[in-house]
């Protein structure tokens, strides 16, 4: 049966996520029913809806029901197995959650060691690291108590990737996660990832972002003295050296993508930045960046079929920037960014949402909908 909507589903291996576009004939007060396997599971006047205590491993028929009589559809929900967890603090590990000792190492070493049957597991502390590295089928749990926290010092986000910011391509720091490595000409290298648990990942804020912005203005200093009076053309006097700033996570040429029930927040620039990516899902997180110049808070870059809802704003910029790359670089690449969908958020502070700047590959089929700004 064909619709002219998405009907869509995330699950773990005891609930689900089940979200479905917006029908052109619905107003505020339109009420959506759930019904699983036939059986009434429950009413929203949202375009989402969790479902709880399913069986692992399980597949369950979702119908949604428009004011309790127009289908919009059937999606086959399927859960996935109980995984392994990967306690960061226990052996091999040992990663300590003070908040004061260094624990790249040990949580790089689980996430390496991460297969499809397992998840690493963060629990109640505050976790103190720099740049993490996930790969393809792995999962990151972050409890609900649990912090995983950036430092503020720039060596800890070396070396240099490749990257892109405001619409070229370029070498930036490290982010505090990195997904995916970044090339224009090649498919997706990094699929199938899941970060949740309740928890919070906070970047090294706007001490990180000065702090790299003066290590890069050192290597300029040359560059940015010649320019003279034409240092005006540019946003703030520092704008050129505060672009190799890293993010708080940093996705290149992924697919299949899923950001789920966390606190983010205070990278040294934006938050969640995906470049050349496919099927990004952000739901139920509060993102923030007060205090953080250039703060974004999720910013889908030439990529594609993406959605973020149910989730609160306070950035000190965009707190959602849909790009596509600056020219002439960015008419070259021709990667647009289409079908994005941003549903039931809330920018309590920040600038809502922004299609631009940077938008020269393109941008197409960006709905909006039930948003408070």
């Amino acid at each position: 049966m064909k619709h002219d909507f998405l009907l869509d589903y995330r699950a773990t291996d005891s609930e689900a996520e089940v979200f479905w576009d917006l029908p052109e004939y619905a107003d505020k007060d339109s009420i959506y029913t759930i019904l699983i396997d036939g059986k009434k599971a429950g009413e929203t006047l949202k375009t989402h809806f969790t479902l709880k205590d399913l069986l692992p491993e399980s597949e369950s028929k979702v119908e949604i029901l428009f004011e309790g009589r127009k289908s919009l559809g059937i999606v086959t929900v399927c859960t996935g197995p109980v995984k392994k967890k990967l306690d960061v603090t226990r052996p091999p590990y040992n990663a300590v959650g003070d908040g004061k000792t260094l624990n790249t190492a040990a949580l790089q070493k689980a996430l390496d060691d991460c297969d499809r049957d397992s998840c690493v597991y963060i629990p109640e502390g505050t976790f103190l690291t720099g740049a993490l590295n996930m790969h393809s089928g792995t999962e990151l749990f972050v409890s609900e108590k649990a912090l995983l926290q950036g430092t503020t010092d720039p060596m800890d986000y070396l070396p240099l990737i490749k990257s892109r910011f405001e619409g070229y391509e370029r070498e930036c720091y490290r982010s505090l996660i990195n997904l995916g490595e970044m090339d224009h000409n090649a498919g997706y290298n990094c699929e199938d990832i899941v970060i949740r648990g309740g928890g919070s990942i906070m970047g090294g804020g706007w001490e990180l972002a000065k702090a790299m912005a003066k290590t890069e203005a050192e290597k300029l200093k040359d560059f940015i003295g010649s320019l003279g009076d034409r240092i005006k053309e540019y946003e703030k006097p520092e704008t050129i050296a505060h672009r190799v700033r890293g993010r708080l996570i940093n996705m290149s040429n992924c697919q299949n993508i899923w950001i789920h029930d966390l606190t983010l927040g205070f990278g040294p620039s934006w938050n969640l930045h995906f470049v050349y990516s496919d099927n990004v899902v952000t739901d139920h997180c509060t993102i923030k960046s007060q205090g953080v110049w250039n703060g974004d808070g999720w910013d889908p870059d030439s990529s594609t079929n993406s959605t973020i809802y149910a989730c609160d704003f306070y950035t000190e910029d965009d707190s959602v920037a849909i790009k596509s790359g600056k020219n002439p670089e960015g008419n070259i690449i021709n990667k647009p960014t289409k079908h994005i969908r941003v549903f039931d958020c809330i920018c309590h502070f920040g600038h809502g949402l922004c299609i631009g700047s940077e938008m020269s590959g393109g941008v197409e089929d960006v709905r909006l909908w039930d948003c408070d700004m």
